[in-house]
This record gives C-alpha cells, structure tokens and sequence, in this order.
C-alpha cells in the first residue's frame, strides 16, 4: 500500500499568505522570510499534492482552479489553529475588554487604577472602537456595550430595565441618563432664562440623525417650550434646538464643550471630571432622560481572573445601579 506523502503545515500557511497577497513578494515581506524561502515552500507543497496551486505571471502569482479551491478548504482551519494558539499564549493573568472609546477613556480607565491595587498580578489589555455595538469575539473575555432604549415610563418599566438579562449572555451594567450641560461661559452669554429659551444656545452632536437629541425632547410630558406632548412629537427645529458642530466621538463633543462650541447632551459618567473642576454646568432646569443601557458581554467559560474583573466592574455601576 502506497504511503500518502506528508504535507507540511508550514507550507500550507506559506500557500494561504502568498495567496491572500497574490504575491510572494508580500507574503515574504509579512512572514519575514526570502521569497525564495516562499517560492520553495509552495514548489514543495504542489510537488507533495501533485497539482499545480498557482499560474506564475511577471511578478504575481494566479491561484489555478486547483489552488482556489485548497485554499477555501484549508483557511477556515488555519483561522482556528491560530484563535486556539492565541489563547494558549494568552497569559493566564490577562483580561482582554472590549469597549467604545469615549467609554474607555471617560469612566473604565480612570477607575482602574482601584482594581489594579486589589490585583497587581492581573493585566488588563483594552481593545478600543469607535462603535457604540461592541461584539463579543473569542479573542476578547469581556466588552461593553450600547443599547439605544426609550426611556421607561414607570418604576416598574425601571426595574425591568435593571434587572434584565439579555439572550446573548449580557448582563445590565449601567443606564445612560443625559442631561444637556455646557460651558459656565457660554451659559453667562446666552439669552437662557428657561426651557422656553433653549434655542438661544448652540448644540453640538455626536451621533448620527441626531437621534439623542430628538429622544430627549420626546422623553418628558411637556416640551421644551411648555406644551404638551403630542402623539407624534415635533422634529428637533420646533423645539428650537439647532445643531451647529458635529463630532465623531463623545470625548470630542465634550472638549468641544468645554471650549464653549455648544451645549451636549452627556450622562454624568462621561462629564464627571469636567463638573467637579467647574468647566461644564448642567443646563438649569433642564430634565434628564434615559436613552439607552450598557451591558456587558462575558466568554462563555470565563476564566478566574475575568471572573475577578467581571465582579469588580459590576461594582462600578454608578450609584450601585443593579
């Protein structure tokens, strides 16, 4: 019986690099190895299959229907080799979180340092994006993220928010209350006396449509101007509410503000610093509304020391919200 020839893995990774780049060139230059090391790995690698996985052209190199369809049968392989590898080498002392920047930057991170005491030994490592939906992938033990949601109506609606559990696995880590805060200078010269002056004061936005804002106006009874609400709430402009700056993240609109741009609408977890060292005042008799949670998504089998900081997050939920 003829013995089937060994296929080196080595060369199969080489193959799947140099037709990712369609160049063995890039694949040497991302494996940091000659592109001869290259040429001869996947000469080795068809001489061991007998069949020809790449047509030569000048300095590319063309998948043959051979070669394409190896390559759809060996990637999604080689991608759980390196998920599994990666969590081997992942050190047993290391938490990976995901979260939004603005979050990360404005509540996580200078509350660390307090966990930090408690477990010098564990090692946090955060992984930042500009997206409110932060998923949870197998490379990352814990990630925050943002549900818009319609502020609850009642105390009951309240409770049920708190205490749910999502089918994912996501847990309620904190309500995102807003009120509009601003400058104390750009408050002193404005024409604000009350809710019905609103509009004398300029608006800075980060989110898309605006959609903050426009919940805010439809989250009370009675709006801005003192009337009440009707079944389908007035647009932004009959609020006399005019967006005059745009920005991509939370963190700019707040410096923004802090500069006297315009007004933004921010829970406290995000202004915090900002209203304790006197930069930015909350809007006088302006409401606060919910407009969306945060939760966090935990690994399936979290391991000991995503145990320790999962608790100890949990326990930084503002006003021991539960």
């Amino acid at each position: 019986m003829q013995k089937k020839p060994l296929v080196s893995l080595n060369a199969v990774r080489v193959f799947e690099v140099a037709a990712r780049n369609g160049s063995l060139k890039s694949a040497a230059e991302e494996l940091s190895v000659t592109p001869s090391a290259v040429s001869h790995q996947i000469k080795s690698l068809e001489a061991g299959l007998g069949v020809v996985l790449f047509e030569r052209r000048n300095n590319a190199v063309v998948l043959s229907d051979a070669g394409r369809q190896f390559l759809e049968d060996v990637s999604p392989p080689l991608r759980t080799i390196e998920r599994a590898a990666d969590a081997l080498l992942r050190s047993a002392s290391e938490v990976v979180v995901r979260l939004s920047v603005s979050l990360a930057v404005r509540w996580l991170i200078p509350r660390l340092e307090s966990f930090k005491k408690r477990h010098p030994m564990i090692r946090i490592r955060l992984e930042t994006t500009h997206h409110a939906q932060v998923p949870l992938s197998p490379d990352v033990d814990l990630a925050v993220t943002y549900n818009r949601t319609p502020p609850p109506q009642d105390e009951d609606a309240s409770a049920r928010l708190i205490s749910r559990k999502r089918q994912d696995g996501g847990v309620f880590l904190m309500s995102e209350r807003c009120r509009p805060v601003l400058s104390p200078g750009l408050l002193a010269k404005s024409d604000y006396h009350g809710l019905a002056d609103i509009g004398s004061i300029p608006v800075l936005s980060a989110t898309q449509d605006d959609w903050d804002w426009s919940l805010w106006c439809r989250s009370f009874e009675s709006g801005p101007m003192g009337e009440k609400r009707e079944a389908s709430p007035p647009p932004l402009k009959a609020a006399g509410i005019q967006v005059v700056d745009r920005f991509d993240t939370d963190d700019a609109a707040i410096h923004g503000a802090v500069a006297g741009m315009g007004m933004i609408l921010m829970p406290p977890v995000m202004t915090e610093r900002e209203i304790e060292a006197g930069s930015l005042v909350e809007l006088p008799a302006a409401p606060s509304a919910v407009l969306g949670v945060y939760e966090l998504l935990t690994t399936a089998r979290p391991r000991p020391v995503v145990e320790k900081f999962r608790s100890w997050l949990l326990k930084q939920r503002p006003n021991r919200e539960a």
